[in-house]
Parts: C-alpha cells; sequence; structure tokens
C-alpha cells in the first residue's frame, strides 16, 4: 500500500507547557488515551524531542500498554545515572585516605552518596539505612573501612593503588550491575540501564589496554582521561523503524 500520509488533512494541538517535566507527563496522557490494542504495536506513533535530555523522563512516563520502543537519537552518557555513580565512585577514591596497615578511610558526604544511590540501592537490595543513620547521628566525617560489613560494601570501599587497579574496580562493580540488571524484567529503564553499562565497560576495557601498554600512566592521570573519555561520549540508540513506537531526536 502506498503512502498517502502526506496528502491527508492534519490536525495540530499546541500545548503551553513551561517545564520539561510537564511534557513527559503530557505524553502519557496523550497516550493513554488511545486504544489499548493499537497502543500494543504503535507503529503508527512517534515521538520527536527537540531535546535529547527529554529521554529518560518520556520513557518513564510512556503508559505500561506500550511494549516496544525504539530509539533513534543520540544520548550524552554525563547525562546518565551510571555516569553519577561512576562520579560518586570517583570522588570517593578522590577524597579517601590510605591508612596505616594498608586499610583506608573515606569522607562521609562521597560515602553517603553512594549509599543513598539507586544504582546501589539496586545491587544491595535496599540501601544501608542502618548505616547512613550511624554515620549522621555520631556525626562522623571520615569513615574507616572496617565499618562496612556486607560484600557489596567492602566491594566498593577498599583501597586502590594504581591505574590497572582503578579500571579493575569499575569493571567489577559495572559488571556485577549489568549481570543484575540482565536478569530483571525487560522494562524500558532497564533496557536503558544495559545500554548505558555495556557502553561504559568498552570504555574501561578501551582503557585496561591502554594501561597494559603504557604501565607508567598513573592513577589520576587514568581518572581524568577516563572522565573525560566519558563526558565526551554519546550513546547511539538505533532502533527498527519498522516495529514499536519511535522515539528520535
Amino acid at each position: 500500500e502506498d503512502f498517502k500520509g502526506l496528502g491527508k488533512e492534519k490536525q495540530y494541538q499546541v500545548f503551553e507547557l513551561p517545564t520539561d517535566v510537564l511534557q513527559s507527563k503530557t505524553v502519557y496522557h496523550l497516550l493513554k488515551d488511545e486504544d489499548p490494542t493499537r497502543l500494543v504495536k504503535s507503529t503508527d506513533t512517534a515521538l520527536v524531542l527537540c531535546d535529547e535530555e527529554l529521554l529518560l523522563p518520556v520513557l518513564m512516563s510512556l503508559p505500561d500498554g506500550v511494549e516496544e520502543v525504539n530509539i533513534t537519537m543520540g544520548y550524552p552518557m554525563k547525562n546518565t545515572p551510571v555516569f553519577s555513580f561512576l562520579d560518586s565512585l570517583l570522588r570517593l577514591h578522590y577524597h579517601g585516605r590510605k591508612n596505616a596497615g594498608g586499610s583506608a578511610s573515606f569522607y562521609h558526604k562521597d560515602v553517603n552518596d553512594i549509599l543513598q544511590h539507586p544504582y546501589f540501592w539496586k545491587m544491595q537490595g535496599g540501601g544501608s539505612v542502618e548505616l547512613s543513620r550511624l554515620i549522621i547521628s555520631e556525626n562522623m566525617h571520615m569513615i574507616d573501612r572496617k565499618l562496612f560489613k556486607g560484600e557489596l560494601e567492602q566491594m566498593i570501599f577498599r583501597p586502590l593503588d594504581n591505574a590497572a587497579s582503578l579500571l579493575e574496580y569499575l569493571r567489577k562493580i559495572f559488571m556485577h550491575l549489568l549481570e543484575l540488571i540482565a536478569g530483571r524484567e525487560n522494562r524500558h529503564e532497564d533496557v536503558l540501564d544495559r545500554e548505558f553499562c555495556f557502553q561504559l565497560l568498552k570504555q574501561v576495557n578501551k582503557f585496561e589496554r591502554l594501561s597494559e601498554e603504557r604501565s607508567d600512566i598513573s592513577y589520576q592521570l587514568m581518572e581524568r582521561l577516563l572522565r573525560r573519555s566519558l563526558q565526551n561520549l554519546r550513546i547511539p540508540f538505533e532502533g527498527e523503524p519498522l516495529s514499536g513506537m519511535q522515539i528520535m531526536g
């Protein structure tokens, strides 16, 4: 059947919406009024985003009836929750201090930022609420590593010696996160989280090869190189144009 959509009469609606959140919520209200059977396939629906930063709010606002979504746009890594978690981990070690005997202590604000991060909650199966309360109630400034008892806590809150140990540290944490997300239901946000983790791990692998070739690269330089690389990275989403709802920039 020939495509004759361009010759049909068009209907336009204009909404005056002052915030990005309201734009995302309006998408939800427009789509939820559609016929549910039509909403499942959504092959005749496209969302064109003028601002790429609307991608995550829009995905979180889609009705439950939308089963398949195809994204055709680039998205900056620096705006993802994966980069936010990475940044918290890097700041944890930037402000951390090595103690006598090979132990370490960490700045209380950096510790709480990680304990309260959504990814830590996903990996932990809930946050370390009691530990956060203890840090606040005791007015702790630097938190000794001995305070962290759980397996995940000991994986995160440990000293690092060099560039190679930093990359191994990040690879283990984000591989653990990726394996956890891969075993969950195929929700839109889980699909995105998997792609974000995968792209970050690709960069970590690239820098691990560099570290093997250039063992003289310091921890501080490797941290700056990795951060700069990820800040400039755009994640290329490529959708299937003949299936599902299309989201494009």
